[in-house]
């Protein structure tokens, strides 16, 4: 099994994002906790289930986990409850 190719860049003055090659797409692709955080961006304040996540990015639900959790340390507001979903706080 092929191991994914990841590159570190400079998008803007203020952050870096990863950058994950995808061998079967043939591109590039940004790391899932950004668009984690941009589909709760465009849901804040109101419940979105990990399920969801998952399935609009194709992804698990263990890996929206771990994107929440690495928003979380990076200082997003997102809770998160048994039955609930995550919500990314006002």
């Amino acid at each position: 099994m092929r191991q994914p190719f990841f590159c570190m860049i400079n998008l803007s003055l203020e952050k870096n994002a990863i950058l994950v090659y995808n061998r079967e797409k043939g591109g590039w692709a940004m790391a899932i906790k950004n668009d984690v955080a941009a589909l709760l961006e465009q849901r804040r304040g109101t419940a979105v289930s990990g399920q969801e996540l998952a399935d609009r990015l194709g992804v698990s639900r263990a890996a929206v986990w771990k994107a929440v959790k690495q928003l979380q340390q990076e200082g997003y507001r997102i809770s998160a409850g048994t039955n609930r979903g995550y919500i990314l706080e006002q």
